[in-house]
């Protein structure tokens, strides 16, 4: 399945806190609908989704009259009452899955990464180490695997009339051989390790524009199928 990147619109890494002689970092909180909003869409769809039923209930049933009284044939009363039920459809199915995943990520602890070290520079070698536990000693219920990829982006903000665009080129990327996630075990993790290029450029912030250094990982078949964690990570 296409990953596609999605540039970082809040570009200021998470302190690591120190544990031993690692460092760990929280993921950075994913842009999305919340689940109020979620829920929300699943009702704006549900009167398109019954509006629909009936109307291709009654056009089934030959009950669908014109303004003057006249009957519409079966098959047009069919076809309109189908464009309703697969817009409702369409809409309030996507928000259930939105809901469902939601439902299922309450399962977990929050993801992490903890790193050999940090900051970084360029020609570094480190370990990364990403965990997302289940809460309460539950176990997985379905295999799958971790992707993971470290991509350096720079991003530039602009206005375009009222709305604000985040433009976006990659300046290096690196993926990462999957990390098996398995049936019955406590949680997802995957172990990493990278040695950063000697040129490697340095994280900037400014109001209009950035560079930062987004390690990503996704859930691929596991119970978080498509979930993304990202992290920043400092380079000087």
């Amino acid at each position: 399945m296409e990953w596609k990147y999605q540039p970082v619109k809040d570009p200021k890494p998470q302190p690591a806190r120190a544990v031993g002689s690692e460092r760990i970092l929280e993921a950075q909180k994913e842009e999305g609908n919340s689940i109020g909003c979620t829920f929300l869409l699943f009702l704006f769809g549900l009167p398109f989704l019954f509006m629909g039923l009936i109307f291709l209930f009654a056009a089934l049933q030959n009950r669908v009259v014109s303004e003057n009284g006249e009957p519409v044939s079966a098959l047009g009363g069919v076809l309109f009452s189908s464009v309703f039920v697969l817009i409702g459809g369409f809409i309030s199915g996507a928000a259930l899955i939105g809901m469902v995943r939601y439902l299922m990520s309450l399962r977990f602890e929050p993801p992490t990464l903890s790193l050999s070290h940090t900051p970084m520079r360029a020609g570094d070698a480190l370990e990364l180490k990403f965990s997302r536990s289940l809460k309460n000693m539950q176990t997985l219920n379905k295999e799958g695997q971790l992707s993971a990829r470290l991509v350096c982006a720079e991003v530039t903000k602009r206005t375009a009339g009222t709305n604000t665009v985040y433009d976006y080129k990659i300046v290096w990327q690196k993926d990462f051989s999957p990390a098996p996630v398995s049936l019955g075990s406590r949680g997802a993790r995957g172990q990493w390790k990278l040695t950063l290029p000697s040129d490697a450029r340095a994280s900037f912030y400014s109001p209009s524009s950035w560079l930062v250094w987004h390690f990503q990982v996704r859930h691929e078949g596991a119970e978080l199928s498509n979930q993304t964690a990202g992290f920043l990570l400092e380079v000087v």
